[in-house]
């Protein structure tokens, strides 16, 4: 009893706030690969955060000095100098704790690109600092006459930017008023002469020339790019503004490289991302051939279901449900879950009870269900089917999983139906989870209860 007081205690308090994130049962692999797709959207300060809670709240797992590295990235994509510091930090960070991986990867790579975008912003100081971990993660440390160079490469970098600059600037406004004039031009940068220009230039000369709309020419330049740029992030704009160039053979060309094994799985990974984007019937049925062809990398397929079920279109709701049930792989089975949920579907809450209450599924997959049905938008989800779950299943911590589920419903109905719980159930363990969630809301009637349950102990 005095477990329960002190628990009633700390809660009127305000002194037990848990994360609701604890609830969802979200994995490393969940985290890591959210941030990968806000990376892919160019949404870069979400996608930093959520490679950083990776990184930080599971520095042991395998994904931790990935997620350090693609922080880096997307941070350094903003281009705020603040930001580009952050970047130099967490690279840092990345040598310091796994120097191992850093030395494997493309963390100097990375390092040296920071740099001259520092370099460009007048930041001498923390472009000479990152240029000499560059050099440490290749396993060398910059001597003295090392960071000399670099104080003069810099003014060289700085001028060379500032050049690339005018001449984008200059490439855009032709292309405007006489495209005919540019396209050779944007072709010369990217086909012939690549090795004279900065890789950031060359992935705005892509934007540029997809700009210029379908033709030969501006699809020959974009496969050239994607064949054959010795930069991936150059290589991924390719294909993602191959997408958007309006090409009908686009669709071929970006299944092409979805399907070949022996490309970068990074960039197969965007053409999937691409065909989602283009939409139509075509597009959608080599997503699905992607995501139920089990010979498919694994986590390609997953980015399939993903994007199917957020892209919609007709019967994607019917395809990811005949998807769950007829493959074995937890994870493709937890990627249709949530897309189940985007799709909008009135059948989609029915869908996920049946496996809520299904004893052959993993615990796993029915707290994911349960949690997904009190989500989804545009669906107001009743107590009475929460609490006849509730009772139904045996097992504990999907029924934990109601109770967190009724936590977040809002309104009155919820509230009572914790008090009820914390009142009867037979199960002290979920009559005390009902009082932790009762403590977090505002609601007057919880105040109430949880005063009565303190006051009995007087």
């Amino acid at each position: 009893m005095k477990t329960l007081l002190t628990l009633l205690t700390l809660l009127m308090a305000g002194l037990l706030i848990a994360p609701a994130a604890a609830q969802l049962d979200v994995t490393v692999e969940d985290m890591y690969y959210d941030a990968r797709a806000q990376l892919r959207e160019g949404d870069y300060m979400a996608a930093a955060d959520g490679f950083g809670e990776v990184a930080e709240n599971h520095r042991d797992h395998d994904l931790a000095p990935k997620a350090l590295y693609w922080r880096a990235f997307a941070l350094s994509r903003d281009g705020e100098r603040r930001n580009l510091i952050e970047a130099k930090n967490t690279l840092e960070l990345l040598y310091d704790r796994y120097r191992a991986e850093a030395r494997r990867g493309d963390s100097a790579e990375l390092a040296i690109e920071i740099r001259g975008q520092l370099a460009a912003l007048g930041d001498a100081d923390a472009a000479r600092e990152i240029a000499e971990l560059a050099e440490a993660i290749r396993g060398r440390d910059a001597s003295p006459r090392d960071r000399e160079f670099e104080e003069q490469e810099r003014a060289t970098v700085e001028d060379d930017r500032m050049r690339e600059e005018t001449r984008l600037a200059a490439l855009n406004a032709l292309l405007q008023m006489s495209p005919d004039r540019a396209t050779p031009i944007l072709r010369k940068i990217l086909v012939e002469k690549p090795d004279e220009y900065s890789p950031e230039f060359r992935a705005r000369a892509v934007f540029l020339i997809s700009q210029n709309g379908s033709g030969d020419e501006t699809l020959d330049t974009l496969m050239h790019v994607i064949r054959n740029d010795e930069d991936q992030e150059v290589r991924a704009q390719g294909v993602f503004w191959l997408s958007q160039a309006g090409d009908p053979r686009a669709v071929d060309i970006l299944e092409g490289i979805a399907l070949d094994t022996g490309e970068d799985i990074e960039i197969r990974d965007k053409a999937i991302f691409a065909l989602s984007q283009i939409g139509g019937d075509r597009a959608a049925q080599i997503l699905r051939d992607i995501a139920v062809n089990e010979d498919n990398d694994l986590e390609l397929r997953a980015q399939s279901v993903f994007w199917i079920g957020q892209s919609g279109g007709s019967n994607a709701f019917d395809f990811l449900v005949d998807l769950y049930r007829n493959v074995d792989d937890v994870e493709i089975k937890d990627k249709a879950i949530f897309s189940i949920s985007q799709t909008g579907s009135r059948e989609a809450a029915a869908f996920f009870a049946d496996i809520v209450r299904d004893p052959s599924e993993s615990t796993e997959l029915r707290k994911q269900a349960f949690f997904w049905m009190g989500q989804m938008e545009g669906r107001s989800l009743d107590v009475d089917v929460v609490l006849q779950l509730f009772e139904e299943v045996d097992d504990e911590e999907v029924r934990q999983q109601a109770i967190f589920v009724l936590s977040q419903m809002g309104g009155g109905r919820g509230v009572d139906a914790l008090i009820e719980i914390a009142k009867s159930d037979a199960d002290p363990e979920l009559r005390e989870k009902a009082i932790f969630w009762l403590g977090q809301t505002d609601d007057e009637r919880a105040a109430d209860y949880l005063m009565e349950l303190i006051e009995e102990d007087f």
